[in-house]
């Protein structure tokens, strides 16, 4: 499964924000975004959340945001990087210059923000380059890396036990987040931090100046019963036609409770967070 399906994504978003906004506020003191900040993010979600945690937060919103969604749709969110601005709220855009572009310019910006969904390192390395390369000296990068994502887990899994042969034999050449996963075409998910560690470098980031820390979206609540309904629709409309649909919502039901049940009543996204700085000769 590359990326999860629109209405995963949509579901997952309150707790996706949460998420980025406990990152922002843990570190704030060395990210030093101000009102001169030029800021360039992976999807639109990102900037409005970034703003409207800034302007929540009583803190300077940056001078402007660009976005630039990877060319991998895999290595984006998919969270709502669309061609257009529209769906930020004009209050956010008063202060700060919001722009699309397709490409990144060279040594333009002093932050950088990423959410990378789905790793694989073939992606996630040239993601690193571009945000390396369009960064100023001593820009700072903050990337989360999906790291076990338990949904794609459960589908994947209810998907094979309830299909039919051929349907599992497609199956088993998906790529998951799992940490020891290695598919078909020889992606392996990543499996500790180190591993994150060495890819920046190997995107020219000085390791002296990357930090990388295990954070979790957690779901609980209302919002976990509403992804619970759009997983579940989901698999009804992918098993429903095939074979006993009482054997996929069985297997469902136990995967889904042995997930929370493990989480103490929620559902828990694992995610890496990269924070790297750009440091050149310029900055010795």
């Amino acid at each position: 499964m590359d990326k999860a399906p629109d209405s995963i994504t949509t579901a997952l978003a309150p707790s996706r924000k949460a998420f980025l906004q406990s990152i922002w506020q843990e570190n704030w003191p060395k990210l030093n975004i101000t009102s001169a900040s030029k800021l360039h993010t992976s999807d639109i979600e990102l900037a409005e959340t970034l703003l409207s945690w800034l302007r929540d937060s009583n803190l300077d919103c940056p001078l402007s945001i660009t976005i630039s969604p990877p060319k991998s749709a895999s290595a984006s969110s998919a969270s709502s990087s669309s061609s257009s601005t529209t769906s930020i709220p004009p209050s956010l855009t008063q202060t700060t210059k919001i722009e699309i572009v397709p490409t990144l310019p060279d040594d333009a910006f002093t932050h950088a923000l990423a959410h990378i969904g789905v790793y694989r390192r073939e992606e996630t390395l040239p993601t690193l380059k571009n945000i390396f390369y369009s960064l100023l000296p001593k820009g700072i990068a903050i990337v989360s890396v999906t790291k076990r994502n338990p949904i794609e887990e459960i589908l994947q899994s209810v998907m094979q036990k309830g299909s039919s042969g051929h349907r599992r034999s497609s199956s088993s050449t998906t790529t998951t987040t799992t940490t020891t996963t290695t598919t078909a075409e020889g992606v392996t998910a990543v499996s500790e931090a180190e591993n994150l560690r060495e890819l920046a470098a190997a995107a020219q980031f000085e390791l002296g100046k990357v930090r990388v820390m295990e954070r979790e979206i957690v779901v609980t609540g209302e919002e976990l019963s509403r992804l619970r309904g759009e997983v579940q629709g989901i698999l009804d409309a992918a098993c429903g036609q095939q074979g006993d649909a009482q054997s996929w919502e069985r297997g469902f039901d136990v995967a889904w409770e042995r997930e929370v049940e493990r989480n103490g009543g929620a559902l828990k996204v694992e995610c890496w967070v990269l924070l790297a700085m750009k440091w050149d000769l310029l900055c010795a």
